[in-house]
């Protein structure tokens, strides 16, 4: 949600973060996704750059065994956490 507060809305700018979860059959779903300005371009800079947000994030989700992925929201941009739903 930082992430998306900061970067995903230019200083004039308003939208909305939407967070959101839900069990995918052996998983849990969490969800968080801005409408902002975040585009293809957005994500190949995050990728590369590998700021300190985007390596926590990586650092916390591999200590409980869960996946990262980004993707476009169109407009923004959502970051969804794939956690197994049995330790």
């Amino acid at each position: 949600m930082t992430n998306s507060a900061k970067h995903g809305f230019p200083p004039g700018r308003s939208g909305a973060i939407t967070v959101a979860g839900h069990r995918e059959g052996g998983f849990y779903r969490i969800s968080c996704s801005d409408n902002g300005s975040g585009d293809d371009a957005s994500l190949e800079r995050l990728a590369r750059s590998g700021g300190l947000g985007a390596r926590v994030i990586a650092a916390l989700a591999a200590s409980v065994r869960a996946e990262v992925h980004w993707s476009i929201a169109n407009p923004g941009v959502q970051l969804s956490l794939l956690l197994p739903a049995e330790g």
